[in-house]
């Protein structure tokens, strides 16, 4: 069918990040709340300071995140109601250095794990089926193409996916 450009309403990403941000924060302080008191030594530094943020998310913010995330469904969900397919690209940056922090996205300054997450975490707060597939290469490095639909449609995301034989 058709390919056609959309560009997602205005504040739409910021508030989806924002959803998603609140609710991973939440969910993942309850599953490591116990021992992150009792064990803190057992996690990385990093992973530690991550989960003690986490924590601090207060739940009224998770309250309005989840609220937030069935309006943003519904959004979301009108996409589908034109199109069978969404295509993107899979992260906004070629695959950054191993333990690099930081990287350059539009000649600004970003944090390398929110880039990374930036594109796929959507449809995951969004219970939205999504599949990455090989696309080429960038300066020399691997990039994939995202593609989402709604769920129930998987088979549409292998559609023309080449799939390899032993």
């Amino acid at each position: 069918g058709p390919v056609e450009e959309l560009r997602a309403p205005e504040g739409f990403a910021d508030e989806l990040r924002e959803t998603y941000a609140a609710i991973q924060s939440c969910e993942t302080a309850a599953v490591h709340i116990t021992r992150l008191a009792e064990a803190p030594e057992l996690f990385d530094p990093e992973v530690l300071e991550r989960l003690r943020v986490a924590a601090d998310v207060p739940g009224w913010k998770y309250v309005r995140a989840m609220a937030a995330r069935t309006r943003l469904a519904e959004v979301a969900a009108a996409l589908f109601d034109r199109h069978d397919v969404l295509a993107l690209p899979t992260v906004p940056l070629t695959a950054p250095l191993v333990g690099q922090r930081e990287s350059e996205l539009a000649g600004a300054p970003v944090a390398v794990r929110a880039a990374l997450l930036a594109l796929t975490s959507p449809w995951n707060v969004l219970d939205l089926p999504a599949l990455t597939v090989p696309a080429g290469t960038v300066d020399g490095l691997p990039v994939g193409l995202q593609l989402v639909c709604r769920p129930g449609h998987e088979h549409l995301l292998f559609a023309g996916v080449p799939t390899r034989r032993a």
